[in-house]
């Protein structure tokens, strides 16, 4: 990431939980837009900690960040803020978090067939 991407993606994220704090409901959906557009190998674990910390009930970032860690498992293993994590667990955690998120029969089988060995 660059540092003007990263100066975007941390201005992005503040904004996001002041968005949360004051209650700014349609600049919370418009911070989750741009992290979403954001989403990224180098700045999805970044994004993912804002969505579980700020994003609203009815918000997509987090699902977005899990189908984007999932469809890109192999490369962000190779980070190494994975080194050290039993991977096959971490997928495994990935996949529960995102079939409780899914709602439709054909992104569940999606899911599956992803994530299958």
């Amino acid at each position: 990431i660059t540092k003007d991407g990263l100066a975007r993606l941390v201005s992005a994220n503040e904004l996001l939980g002041l968005a949360d704090r004051y209650l700014l409901d349609g600049l919370k959906q418009l911070c989750g837009f741009t992290l979403e557009k954001m989403i990224a190998v180098d700045t999805v674990a970044r994004i993912i900690q804002a969505a579980e910390r700020w994003d609203s009930d009815g918000g997509h970032l987090k699902a977005r960040c899990m189908e984007y860690m999932l469809a890109n498992f192999n490369r962000l293993s190779l980070f190494e803020a994975f080194h050290g994590m039993d991977l096959h667990a971490l997928r495994a955690r990935m996949v529960e978090i995102s079939v409780a998120e899914t709602e439709s029969l054909n992104t569940l089988e999606e899911l599956q067939a992803a994530c299958a060995p």
